[in-house]
């Protein structure tokens, strides 16, 4: 009879050099030792060595002026690498590009990750004037926004509830905050099928998602188009939501 495999122990050494590199990470500039170490809350000679290590892996990297460290070029090769082999982003992608070609608008794909979702692909469409808005990589809150705020409102029940409860940060002057109105909009978005994220993200951009499902009908990811607001009306906001659900079958049938 084989003897049940123990979990693996975890490296407390490992977290803690993940923990440097996510603080280099999340900086915007380039960020010093003594910042690393107020971040991490672990000293500066061990921050230095681990730093030391990530350099020697090119995950890291003095600036040019020396005032700081960022992020290696070694990153980008991994950054790519996760983003095609996604297994998300390799089913969802054809059809988003098909999407954006027929409207040309932004198409968003977003995963889930706790209370957070994460840009895995964006394809621009041929329309002129371009949104900055979510870029791949980048992590935002699911009550707002129109991919998120998908996933969000096809969430199981409980995790809404605990989410509601949580704290709920405003991205700009219009992000709702207040639990019973995100709620009263959840119920909006899954009588319609599709979600609509009005400058509650990013200024002058609006977006409209939908949720993605596996073929066990789990919650994998959402889906958006999006553009400027003065491109999307109430008409075309409805016209890319019918179109979007068109495009997957129905908001909450799988692929």
């Amino acid at each position: 009879m084989m003897a049940e495999l123990k979990a693996p122990e975890k490296n407390s050494s490992t977290l803690k050099a993940v923990a440097v590199l996510r603080a280099v990470a999340n900086a915007t500039s380039p960020i010093t030792l003594l910042e690393i170490s107020r971040v991490t809350g672990f000293p500066m000679s061990v921050c230095h060595r681990f730093l030391a290590s990530l350099q020697e892996c090119d995950f890291v990297q003095r600036s040019d002026d020396d005032s700081g460290y960022l992020l290696g070029y070694e990153m980008l090769h991994i950054g790519r690498q996760a983003q095609a082999q996604n297994p998300v982003r390799r089913r969802i992608t054809s059809l988003m590009y098909d999407l954006t070609q027929e409207t040309g608008d932004t198409g968003i794909l977003m995963v889930p990750d706790g209370r957070s979702a994460v840009c895995v692909d964006r394809i621009e469409g041929s329309y002129p004037i371009r949104i900055t808005g979510t870029q791949v990589g980048i992590r935002t809150p699911l009550h707002c926004g129109g991919a998120p705020f998908a996933i969000l409102a096809f969430s199981p029940d409980d995790f809404i509830r605990d989410y509601l409860q949580g704290d709920i940060p405003s991205m700009n002057g219009k992000t709702i905050t207040d639990p019973i109105a995100l709620m009263e909009r959840i119920e909006m978005t899954r009588r319609l099928g599709y979600s609509v994220g009005d400058e509650d993200l990013f200024d002058q951009v609006v977006a409209v998602g939908v949720p993605i499902f596996d073929d066990q009908n789990r919650l994998i990811a959402g889906m958006s188009l999006g553009g400027i607001k003065q491109r999307y009306d109430l008409h075309r906001i409805d016209e890319i939501g019918k179109l979007l659900l068109q495009s997957k079958g129905r908001g909450r049938s799988s692929l």
